[in-house]
């Protein structure tokens, strides 16, 4: 049977025991539980509109409400699977009251333990996320997207190797930058882990 079959007979199902004989009876409370079921357009338009399967123009809907844009830089565009980060991030910004305790929850809901966040208890905290999501997360921290306490800096963790090996980069002012392992403020480490402070 299908979905939609199974739904009916459930219902059909809750008429009381002197109507079980009766096919007409039965046959009303199927016909009532069809139309209101309405082949589950519903769920259907409720799934396309999920952030974690939607795709293509029903994400744009979606950025739109959260005021997301799939250019965060005006010139990159995200692919279905970027923008979705992006989304929830902004999503967790809209919502959460920027604690760290309020942030880590919204995180955990979205990412599980994909994205941590720690408080480094210096006026800045660290996104440590894998490498592979570095562009969008640093797309994400240029366009002001990332929830964070007021007035505190934003360190980029890339996480390559879960060991702990490590270079890092500190971009001070958009004038000032101290490079660290790799070249161009691009801190790199094979087989390690890439940092970048970015201040905002």
């Amino acid at each position: 049977m299908t979905e939609i079959e199974d739904l009916v007979s459930y219902y059909s199902n809750l008429l009381i025991k002197q109507y079980h004989d009766r096919p007409r009876a039965v046959a009303t409370i199927e016909a009532l539980a069809e139309q209101d079921l309405s082949d589950l357009v519903w769920m259907s338009v409720r799934a396309a509109f999920d952030v974690d399967t939607a795709a293509g123009v029903q994400l744009d809907t979606l950025g739109k409400y959260v005021g997301a844009d799939r250019k965060p830089d005006g010139v990159t565009e995200l692919t279905d699977t970027e923008y979705r980060l992006i989304i929830k991030m902004k999503i967790i910004k809209n919502l959460s009251d920027h604690t760290m305790k309020s942030i880590n929850d919204y995180l955990y809901l979205f990412f599980g333990d994909q994205i941590q966040l720690k408080d480094n208890k210096d006026m800045t905290i660290t996104y440590w996320f894998p490498l592979t999501i570095i562009a969008t997360m640093t797309l994400a921290v240029q366009a002001d997207l990332l929830p964070r306490p007021s007035g505190v800096a934003i360190i980029l963790s890339g996480i390559l190797n879960p060991n702990g090996d490590f270079g890092y980069s500190r971009l001070g002012t958009p004038d000032h930058l101290i490079n660290g392992y790799g070249v161009n403020g691009i801190a790199t480490y094979e087989g390690g882990t890439y940092m970048r402070v970015i201040w905002v």
